[in-house]
């Protein structure tokens, strides 16, 4: 949560400098689909582990891609969900 707080924060401040809407409209879309992710705890749970291994696992090890697969597919699905419900 405090990473949203200082991260709304600095948007907001963006959108202020550039008098566009368009900073608030990206950290809204990026903060629901996090939300969206984590209802669900299996998604959730997945979403961690594919993240920890593309942190840890070298580049070129085939279970580096697929967690970089993983990580991209349930980002996908949730932002579809959220700007298309």
């Amino acid at each position: 949560m405090a990473e949203m707080t200082s991260e709304r924060d600095t948007v907001f401040t963006m959108a202020t400098q550039s008098n566009s809407f368009g900073p608030i409209a990206m950290f809204q879309l990026k903060w629901a689909t996090v939300i969206e992710i984590e209802r669900f705890p299996d998604v959730a749970r997945r979403l961690h582990a594919a993240e920890h291994a593309a942190q840890t696992l070298e580049k070129e090890d085939p279970k580096w891609q697929a967690a970089m697969d993983e990580i991209r597919d349930i980002m996908q699905t949730a932002r579809a969900k959220v700007t298309h419900g």
